[in-house]
C-alpha cells in the first residue's frame, strides 16, 4: 500500500540527497512520514483553497480513510475543489 501513495517533492529531494544510490527506497517514506505532520488534519478543498495545487489535493485525497468518505463523494469533492 505504502508505494502507492504520493510522496512530498521535500522527502524525495533530501533522500536522494543523503543516499544517491537509492539502495533504501523505503526510508523516503519514513521520511515522507516525518515531515507530513498536515495532511490527517486536511480536506481535500482545505488543501486546494490553501495552496491551490492539485497535486497537494491528491497527496491529501490518497490519505483520506476509505471507510469513512463515500468513493464517489470523494471524487466528487476533488473535482468540485478543482
Amino acid at each position: 500500500m505504502e508505494a502507492n501513495l504520493p510522496v512530498l517533492t521535500s522527502a524525495r529531494c533530501l533522500v536522494k540527497h543523503c543516499l544517491p544510490d537509492g539502495k533504501l527506497p523505503h526510508i523516503v517514506y519514513r521520511v515522507n512520514e516525518f515531515l507530513d505532520d498536515f495532511s490527517i488534519d486536511w480536506t481535500i478543498i482545505d488543501a486546494y483553497k490553501r495552496t491551490g495545487t492539485v497535486r497537494f489535493m491528491q497527496y491529501v485525497a490518497a490519505r483520506e480513510d476509505p471507510n469513512e468518505m463515500n468513493a464517489f463523494y470523494c471524487r466528487w469533492l476533488f473535482n468540485a475543489a478543482s
